[in-house]
C-alpha cells in the first residue's frame, strides 16, 4: 500500500465499482438523436465525453488495491461526478422549459470536467501505469526486437553478398562472351577474305585451263600452217614473217597462260592462308583456357600470332625466308596488357 495505512475494504470496493461504471459507459448513447431530435441532440458532447472517459480508462481497476483510502475516495468522487453528469444527459427532458440553455449547460459541464479530472488523477495514473508496466518484459521485448533486427540485417547482408557473387559471375560471363565475340568478329574478316580469294581462284583456274587449251590448239595449228596454200610463204622474207608472227602469237598466248596461272596460284594461296588464320583464331581461346599458367598463355599467344601473321608455304606460293623473324618481332611488340583482354580475364 502506497501510504502504509490500513486500507478499508468497503472503500476499495466502492472505488472499484465507481471507476468500472465510468470506464464501461457507452459514450455513443449520450447523443440521443432519435429521442431528442437532431436540433436538441447531444452530438456536441461526444468528443469531450470521450476525452473525459479516456482519463478514467488510464487507471486499471486491478491497481486500486495499491492506493490508500484518501486516493480511493478521490477516485470514487470524481468517477461518480462524471457518471452522474452522463446520467443527467441521458435523462434530459424536453418537457421542461428553456431546453436550449439547459442542453448547452450540460455540454459545458462535461467540457469543464476534463481539466479538473486530469489535474486530480494524473499522478494516480502515473503511479498505476508504473505498477502495471512490466519493465523486465519490456526489456526482454526490446532485446528480442534488437536481435530480430540483427538477424534481419545478417540475412540482408548475406543476400547482398550472394547477389554480389552472382553479379560478379554474370560480369565474368559477360566479359568472356565479349572476348569470344571479339575473337569471332576478327575471325570473320579472315573468313570473308578466304571466301573472296577462293572465288577468284576458281575464276582464274577456268581462265588458265582455257588459255592452256588455246596454247595447245595454236601449237597444233602452227605445225600445219605452212601447208595451207594461201598462207604458204613464197620467199625467204615471207618465211621470216610467218615465223616471226607465229613466235609473237605464241609468246602472247604463253604470257596470258602464265598470268592466269599466277593469279590462280596467288588467290589459291591467299585463300588457304586466310582460312588457316580463321581456324587459328577460332581455336585460340580453347587453347588459352587449357594452358592455365601465364607462361603457357604467353606461348599460346606467340604461336597464335605466328599462325596469324607469319607467311606460310602452301604449295602454291613459297613464303619468304624472313617470315619467322618478322613474326617474332610482332609478338615481342605486343604489350602484356593484351593477354588478359584476349583471355577474357
Amino acid at each position: 500500500m502506497a501510504s502504509g495505512e490500513l486500507q478499508n475494504e468497503d472503500v476499495l470496493q466502492e472505488a472499484i465499482e465507481s471507476l468500472s461504471r465510468v470506464q464501461e459507459f457507452n459514450v455513443e448513447s449520450l447523443e440521443q438523436k432519435t429521442r431528442l431530435g437532431s436540433e436538441n441532440s447531444f452530438e456536441e458532447v461526444l468528443e469531450p465525453a470521450r476525452a473525459l472517459l479516456g482519463i478514467f480508462q488510464q487507471i486499471p481497476s486491478s491497481t486500486l488495491e495499491l492506493f490508500p483510502d484518501n486516493e480511493l475516495n478521490q477516485i470514487k468522487s470524481i468517477s461518480d461526478a462524471a457518471y452522474n453528469l452522463f446520467s443527467e444527459i441521458l435523462s434530459f427532458s424536453l418537457s421542461e422549459g428553456d431546453v436550449e440553455n439547459r442542453r448547452k449547460a450540460l455540454i459545458d459541464k462535461v467540457r469543464s470536467q476534463i481539466q479538473p479530472a486530469f489535474t486530480k488523477l494524473h499522478s494516480l495514473v502515473s503511479f498505476a501505469m508504473a505498477k502495471t508496466v512490466d519493465f523486465a518484459n519490456l526489456e526482454r521485448q526490446a532485446r528480442g526486437t534488437i536481435q530480430a533486427i540483427r538477424d534481419q540485417t545478417d540475412r540482408i547482408l548475406a543476400e547482398l553478398e550472394e547477389n554480389k557473387q552472382q553479379a560478379e559471375l554474370a560480369l565474368d560471363a559477360a566479359q568472356k562472351a565479349a572476348a569470344e565475340q571479339g575473337v569471332v568478329q576478327q575471325a570473320k574478316y579472315f573468313k570473308e577474305e578466304a571466301d573472296t580469294h577462293e572465288a577468284l581462284a576458281e575464276f582464274w583456274r577456268k581462265w588458265t585451263l582455257w588459255t592452256a587449251a588455246g596454247v595447245g590448239v595454236y601449237g597444233a595449228l602452227t605445225l600445219f600452217i605452212h601447208k595451207w596454200s594461201w598462207l604458204a610463204p613464197k620467199s625467204s622474207f615471207e618465211t621470216f614473217q610467218v615465223i616471226t608472227a607465229k613466235l609473237l602469237v605464241f609468246f602472247v598466248l604463253t604470257f596470258l597462260l602464265f598470268l592466269c596461272s599466277k593469279n590462280f596460284l596467288s588467290n589459291r594461296h591467299n585463300a588457304i592462308v586466310n582460312r588457316h588464320r580463321q581456324n587459328a583464331l577460332m581455336t585460340y581461346r580453347a587453347l588459352v583456357e587449357a594452358s592455365g599458367t601465364p607462361e603457357a598463355r604467353d606461348t599460346v599467344l606467340s604461336h597464335a600470332a605466328a599462325a596469324i601473321f607469319q607467311l606460310h608455304d602452301t604449295g602454291y606460293v613459297k613464303a619468304g625466308d624472313n617470315s619467322g623473324a618478322s613474326t617474332n618481332n610482332i609478338v615481342e611488340m605486343l604489350p602484356r596488357s593484351t593477354l588478359p583482354i584476349s583471355t577474357g580475364q
